[in-house]
């Protein structure tokens, strides 16, 4: 158990833009932006095309990625309001 919080704290810190900070503002239009831009850039990286923000959900759930508890695409952050 205590790797796998090694590799959750590291996966954050190394490779998750910093546009993902929680410092920033989750209302600010232009983080909102710059939010739905990387989450469509990681789209065409592991799927290969342009794709909706909740096929990417679809992806890492089918993957076993992520648990319900990861995916709260209401919170706050904007809240997601379909497509990226």
């Amino acid at each position: 158990m205590e790797e796998a919080k090694y590799l959750k704290a590291h996966a954050f810190y190394a490779h998750i833009p910093s546009i993902f900070s929680e410092t920033l503002d989750p209302t600010d239009e232009l983080v909102l932006r710059g939010r739905r831009s990387a989450l469509s850039q990681a789209g065409r990286w592991f799927l290969g095309k342009p794709v909706a923000l909740d096929e990417l959900v679809a992806f890492f759930v089918a993957q076993k990625m992520l648990s319900t508890m990861d995916i709260n695409l209401g919170a706050a952050g904007g809240g997601y309001k379909g497509g990226l």
